[in-house]
């Protein structure tokens, strides 16, 4: 299933730039140079340190998404954990509750490249 894109953008963690690719050919780069954005709505790609993005890419149905409010793992102790995953990545799941485990979403390589 691929959700289509309705803005690709991110921002930038070193100069706070937003930046955003609106066509399949436009590649945007931030002031500071650390990071760039390409694809427009065709593709989502990401160039640059990519531990300097911040992701503000919108899908469609996203606001329907936000309106469910997402309930994370509040065990003690994590004791076994399994994956789950999206198109576009993967997050941890807490084996005992049942619920995601916060800041554990990973975005597949393929989409980095």
């Amino acid at each position: 299933m691929t959700r289509k894109i309705i803005e690709n953008k991110a921002q930038c963690k070193k100069c706070q730039d937003i930046i955003q690719s609106k066509s399949t050919i436009e590649l945007k780069r931030c002031s500071c140079g650390s990071i760039a954005v390409d694809g427009g709505l065709d593709y989502i790609k990401r160039l640059g340190n990519l531990d300097d993005i911040i992701e503000l890419t919108k899908y469609e149905g996203d606001e329907i998404m936000a309106e469910e409010k997402v309930e994370y793992c509040t065990c003690e102790k994590l004791e076994r954990v399994y994956t789950d995953m999206d198109d576009f990545g993967y997050w941890n799941v807490c084996d005992l509750c049942g619920k995601i485990v916060e800041n554990t979403y990973e975005y597949f390589d393929e989409l980095n490249d």
